[in-house]
């Protein structure tokens, strides 16, 4: 599909692991903002690429 595996990962956690969701949560956000915008994602300022 060409998407990077690091993009997409699975977790399975109780609702008592709220320290390891809030640490998840941030591993995630953080390899988001390295890898930048998905390639997946329209080009907004171009609706007739595609």
């Amino acid at each position: 599909m060409g998407i990077e595996p690091e993009r997409l990962e699975m977790f399975n956690m109780s609702s008592s692991q709220a320290p390891a969701f809030a640490q998840a949560v941030e591993e995630m956000t953080r390899r988001a903002l390295e890898m930048g915008p998905s390639p997946l994602k329209r080009d907004v300022g171009n609706e007739d690429a595609a």
